[in-house]
């Protein structure tokens, strides 16, 4: 008998411990004679001293908005059950807060009453506001970097396409030597800002585009790459080398995989060593099922130790003797990343440079390469 009562005392002191102690409000309240029992977090929610201070006003009056009040009431007493509802309560000084509020219609002694918890959650609800709101600034500022992109590809270029034309015309009808060199500083210029306009949009595109997965003919992808950089200044002067095993099929997103090949490779040649006999860009692209490898090997100018950590750094620059935008092997390295693959780069300062990719295979690739076998097996 005493070990029942004090099994009873001992659940009782427990009970009372977590109403005390709970940091969510508990009550119960009847019909109609309003709140019968209110815990110290719910008191402490409302800005009330006492039981009897918060007794002391009707229910509704800790709802800001009566018509909550209204609808909850009718609510519960259709389901006799709320969970989770979220209502806007009112402080004793008039300050409203968030609350999470769980309750239960009930039968006590043949009375109705409700039962059960708020937890405030103001915190909440404001770190909510601040990320909608952060989420609107986001797309705000998305829709106007697409309107700068379509501007910079289409408003910017056409004036720099028009300044290019009238420079070739100019080359060709002065005869004047100093005036050909102005002309040539001019043309410098002009096509800087072209391929820096170029690869802004570039990274643009490959910021929004949505990855569409292909079936890759890798050795058509490199010919076409090498073809566009036929115009680089420093083409002629190197030796070229290639070896592509592609036989085992392979899906990626053919748009950023050119990116990469044409960013990296054109990266080789702008920091090739003339002053070696043999300048040369080694390429080696091979297939496996579950991933690609492509290397790119240089004996170009090399990268010093200093800039190694920074070559993947949007509009940096790693030498004296570059002209371009600062955005190539970064736009590379993002590239890679959305397709979620990897870029390593090994370097010697006046040696040259190994650029390491690799690719993971799609679902599809690895798909046909299990037709493939299949096939071959009957």
């Amino acid at each position: 008998m005493d070990s029942k009562f004090e099994s009873e005392n001992c659940g009782h002191e427990i009970i009372d411990s977590l109403h005390t102690h709970l940091r969510n409000g508990i009550f119960r309240t009847s019909l109609t004679d309003g709140i019968l029992y209110a815990n110290n977090a719910l008191m402490d929610m409302h800005g009330y001293a006492s039981l009897a201070e918060i007794q002391s006003i009707p229910h509704r009056a800790l709802y800001v908005h009566g018509e909550t009040y209204e609808y909850l009431m009718d609510k519960i007493l259709k389901e006799k059950l709320i969970i989770d509802h979220r209502v806007l309560y009112k402080r004793k000084n008039g300050r409203q807060f968030w609350g999470l509020l769980t309750c239960k219609l009930l039968t006590r002694n043949g009375e109705p009453m409700l039962e059960g918890s708020i937890q405030d959650i103001s915190e909440l609800v404001k770190a909510e506001e601040t990320l909608a709101e952060t989420k609107r600034a986001s797309e705000k500022l998305t829709l106007e970097f697409e309107r700068f992109i379509y501007s910079a590809s289409h408003d910017i270029r056409s004036p720099i396409s028009s300044i290019q034309g009238l420079i070739n015309i100019m080359k060709m009808e002065f005869q004047d030597m100093n005036a050909m060199n102005l002309v040539d500083l001019m043309s410098v210029s002009i096509n800087r800002l072209d391929r820096f306009v170029k690869a802004i949009v570039t990274f643009a595109q490959n910021s929004k585009q949505e990855i569409k997965l292909t079936h890759i003919d890798f050795q058509e992808i490199l010919d076409t790459v090498l073809n566009q950089l036929k115009q680089h200044l420093s083409f002629p002067k190197v030796s070229v080398f290639s070896e592509v095993d592609n036989r085992i099929p392979f899906f990626t997103d053919r748009f950023r995989l050119r990116i990469v090949l044409y960013n990296v490779l054109k990266n080789a040649f702008d920091y090739s060593d003339e002053k070696k006999h043999n300048p040369i860009i080694a390429i080696q692209i091979r297939t496996l099922p579950e991933k690609a490898v492509i290397e790119i090997v240089d004996n170009g100018i090399g990268i010093a130790p200093v800039h190694k950590e920074k070559v993947f750094s949007m509009f940096y620059r790693g030498s004296e003797l570059s002209t371009g935008s600062g955005m190539g092997l970064y736009t590379a390295h993002d590239a890679v990343i959305r397709l979620g693959g990897t870029i390593t780069l090994n370097s010697d300062y006046g040696i040259g440079t190994t650029i390491r990719i690799e690719f993971p295979n799609t679902d599809k690739g690895r798909l046909m390469i299990k037709k493939m076998s299949m096939k071959y097996r009957h």
